[in-house]
């Protein structure tokens, strides 16, 4: 759980850097949800125990449901229905971390441009 809240802080820091960079465009972070997808496969037995029917499925989302917020994004218009660089949940704003500053996005960035040879 704590490598998908890395993740997701990544995600955050990324969408917005990249919007501090390339001016014109339009993008956003999510949080799906929890979805009934192999999520925990490779997680630890408690993890894949929790992820697994009967357990899990009164808590998941179907991934057509998780998918929700995404397709809301893509077919809305920015500005209007949300904001550019925030992060939605559920069709909403949700919690930003208080680690997702600009200069940690700049920090992030640029260590992924060294990474990827740029």
């Amino acid at each position: 759980m704590a490598a998908y809240a890395d993740a997701k802080l990544m995600n955050i820091l990324h969408i917005q850097d990249l919007l501090r960079r390339c001016l014109g465009l339009a993008a956003a972070s999510l949080h799906p949800g929890m979805v009934a997808t192999d999520f925990a496969r490779d997680g630890s037995w408690w993890a894949r125990l929790f992820f697994s029917p009967p357990i899990s499925s009164p808590f998941l989302k179907s991934p057509q449901a998780g998918a929700n917020t995404m397709v809301w994004l893509a077919e809305t218009e920015p500005g209007r229905d949300w904001q550019k660089g925030g992060h939605y949940e559920r069709r909403k704003p949700g919690r930003i971390n208080s680690r997702a500053t600009p200069k940690i996005g700049r920090v992030l960035w640029d260590m992924w441009a060294r990474l990827v040879g740029l």
